[in-house]
């Protein structure tokens, strides 16, 4: 792991064989977070589902997708999307506290280039 956290942080099962995610896009057409979001379901280990506004259903964990721009000071912190997250001392993600961000600042072929899947160059972040 590269945060080092053992056990590794995960979702609860919520009665579900599988922890269920609903990614609730609030994004543009620029990105295709429908697609992508197919392209997560694909795990064994979680079921991920698509919905663009509206609520998440109740028996879900809801990840909002948004956009933002931010144009970093440094190339060390460029980023075409990321995830913050917090969780609690049973090592589970805490509801409501876990996003994705998709950067409008930095939107170039190279976030743009595997549109069908996350981009690659996603960084992954906890809130502090």
């Amino acid at each position: 792991m590269d945060n080092g956290i053992c056990p590794p942080i995960t979702w609860t099962y919520q009665g579900h064989p599988r922890p269920i995610v609903t990614f609730k896009d609030a994004t543009g057409a620029n990105w295709p977070v429908d697609i992508a979001t197919m392209t997560w379901n694909s795990s064994v280990a979680i079921e991920s589902h698509y919905q663009y506004g509206g609520s998440c259903p109740a028996s879900t964990h809801c990840v909002p997708v948004g956009e933002v721009s931010i144009l970093p000071a440094d190339m060390k912190d460029y980023f075409c999307g990321r995830v913050l997250w917090k969780w609690d001392s049973s090592n589970h993600f805490i509801d409501g506290r876990v996003q994705v961000q998709l950067n409008n600042a930095e939107f170039t072929a190279n976030c743009t280039a595997g549109r069908a899947a996350p981009p690659a160059t996603n960084s992954a972040t906890r809130w502090a």
